[in-house]
């Protein structure tokens, strides 16, 4: 009963776990497509705007040089001769319709429609500037049927084509444009609503107002500006098709990463599993890698390392399993056997040799477990291993607890047993620290070890870290020597050092040891 309780609320939190990662998956492509949607709205209305004032600008210059050039005409005003060079240059700018004559505010002649019989009164100008007088698009004076912006400067006057902006303006239903001064008092031309746009003006060159985008620019020569405002950018403009094929796109993915971390769980579940049958039934396996004098090359002792082969040939890595064991209260089990296989193994060799000795990989928490310290010497006992042979390796980055650890390691050091720092330059100890614990060695990781001797940053630690070992009065043991280069540059900087590393010999199993 209790079992099943178990199971179904497993079941249901693996359920609430898939839910939650289908629906974090659906947002996040809401958002992404969201994003990318907005993104593109505003390079589209960024070149929308360029491309309108790059015209407005076109047509002011195009304005600006027709009338200096009717003004500076020495002709007869509105006579033939006049005429004619006024309709020369109307025809000259692409964008001028027409070119006239004003006097007393009323329009004389114009290029296009000639002397005027009744002059028409020219109503007040909706802008002023320094000389030019303008009026924004309406019906012109000559014709009603004709709209156009005016332009007039002296007693000249000129009539801009009122399509002038082409189908630039009409990006779709959604934005709307307007020319106006820089100062936001005159618009010149709007397409769309201008009151969606004015009151959220901002001199940045783009800004969002809720789920608006609004793009703008001036020009440096003109007192001239373009905005557009798109709204309903992003998602808010979305059709529900589309809203519901993302949800469907953002589930699907979901679905997938449920279903592959669904199937990691069920590896690494299946791996702790399978870790804790072969720790329960002894089947893990022991090599073990010499450790040589580099002046000498002489044989001084052996590292004990665990394997692991899965009965389909695969081997699982130590830096795998061994964590794995640690965090599922499997580590103590594991040191144990470690221990207990290890000495088994190389208690003949140890003994026909006391010079050589035996390391042991333990963990902080293998040391502060006295249960553990009792083992240790049973098995020692159990196998005739002298306390002197075997080598305690901890981790620079395992001292945690320091009071605690420095007092046990004092305790088995009075045993006999010795201690290295292993992966030393790795971890977080300070030098004070190290210095107080009762050691005999460190191990320089192989890190510093491949880099020593090199110009990066790594290899110019190597030298001060042997200094450093010395400091400490403890030995020095090199881990990965690969090369002859590695071992004499560390036999010059540490005569006494010794190496571990395939250049002195690969992990063996027992009956491949070396002798020599």
């Amino acid at each position: 009963m209790h079992r099943r309780f178990k199971t179904a609320q497993s079941l249901n939190g693996s359920g609430i776990f898939a839910a939650a990662v289908v629906a974090g998956s659906i947002l996040l492509t809401l958002l992404l497509a969201h994003a990318a949607w907005v993104q593109g709205d505003r390079h589209r209305l960024e070149r929308h705007v360029d491309r309108l004032l790059e015209a407005t600008r076109l047509v002011a210059t195009q304005s600006t040089r027709a009338l200096n050039d009717s003004l500076r005409l020495t002709t007869a005003r509105c006579s033939a001769d006049d005429l004619t060079e006024l309709r020369v240059l109307a025809f000259q700018s692409q964008h001028i319709r027409d070119i006239g004559r004003v006097e007393d505010g009323r329009v004389l002649c114009t290029a296009a429609w000639g002397v005027l019989p009744h002059p028409p009164l020219l109503p007040e100008p909706t802008r002023r500037a320094t000389a030019y007088r303008f009026w924004s698009v309406g019906s012109t004076l000559v014709d009603r049927r004709i709209s156009t912006d005016m332009v007039a400067a002296g007693d000249a006057i000129l009539f801009v084509a009122p399509d002038w902006f082409g189908d630039i303006a009409r990006l779709d239903p959604r934005t709307s444009s307007i020319v106006t001064t820089r100062d936001r008092r005159h618009v010149m031309r709007a397409w769309g609503s201008e009151a969606t746009i004015l009151p959220g003006a901002r001199e940045e060159p783009w800004h969002d107002l809720g789920s608006a985008r609004v793009q703008l620019a001036c020009d440096d020569d003109y007192d001239l500006c373009v905005m557009a405002r798109t709204r309903g950018s992003g998602l808010a403009d979305a059709s529900l098709q589309s809203v519901l094929g993302l949800c469907l796109l953002g589930g699907l993915a979901g679905m997938g990463i449920n279903s592959m971390m669904g199937a990691s769980r069920r590896r690494r579940a299946s791996l702790e599993a399978r870790l804790a049958r072969v720790i329960r039934t002894d089947r893990l396996h022991m090599v073990y890698q010499p450790l040589r004098r580099l002046s000498d090359r002489g044989l001084v002792g052996f590292e004990a390392l665990v394997r692991w082969t899965t009965s389909s040939g695969d081997d699982v890595p130590p830096e795998v399993f061994v964590r794995m064991a640690e965090q599922t209260g499997l580590g103590r089990a594991l040191a144990r056997q470690v221990v207990a296989k290890a000495f088994a193994e190389m208690a003949p060799t140890l003994q026909r040799d006391s010079g050589l000795y035996l390391g042991i990989n333990l963990t902080a928490e293998d040391l502060l477990d006295m249960q553990f310290h009792d083992y240790l010497d049973a098995q020692a006992a159990l196998h005739g291993i002298a306390a002197a042979s075997i080598v305690l390796e901890i981790t620079e980055r395992s001292t945690a607890m320091r009071d605690d650890l420095v007092r046990n390691i004092h305790l088995l050091r009075a045993k006999g047993y010795r201690f290295y720092i292993d992966d030393f330059g790795t971890g977080y100890s300070s030098l004070d620290y190290l210095a107080a614990l009762p050691l005999d060695a460190v191990k320089i990781d192989k890190l510093f070890t491949q880099a020593a001797g090199s110009d990066s940053v790594v290899g110019q630690i190597f030298e001060p870290m042997c200094t450093m070992a010395h400091a400490l009065r403890v030995g020095i043991v090199v881990e990965g020597v690969e090369t002859e280069q590695q071992a004499e540059h560390v036999c010059r900087l540490a005569p006494q050092a010794i190496g571990q590393g395939w250049l002195l010999g690969r992990p063996v199993a027992v009956q491949d040891l070396p002798t020599t």
